[in-house]
């Protein structure tokens, strides 16, 4: 069903942690969070689409990013991705 779905950044991996929506892959607890973006879905896929800024302290910056998705079912978090920007 329709629900909001998230996908966010930080600064570090985290060991994989277990949880009842899935695997934590991401460090929420202790590192920065560098981006956040949230969207409503109809309980089908949705494309987050944002522009990245024109700083060039940015170029090489590692993140690692994961998305959650909620509807009537529950929580879902998704695979985590390791993101260098500019490579």
């Amino acid at each position: 069903g329709p629900g909001l779905a998230h996908v966010a950044g930080y600064g570090a991996p985290l060991p994989a942690l277990p949880t009842p929506a899935g695997v934590i892959l991401v460090d929420v607890f202790a590192s920065p969070r560098i981006f956040r973006l949230v969207t409503a879905h109809p309980g089908s896929s949705v494309l987050f689409v944002t522009q990245i800024p024109r700083d060039v302290s940015l170029i090489g910056r590692a993140m690692f990013v994961q998305g959650l998705c909620s509807s009537a079912r529950g929580l879902r978090l998704s695979n985590a991705l390791d993101v260098i920007v500019g490579r």
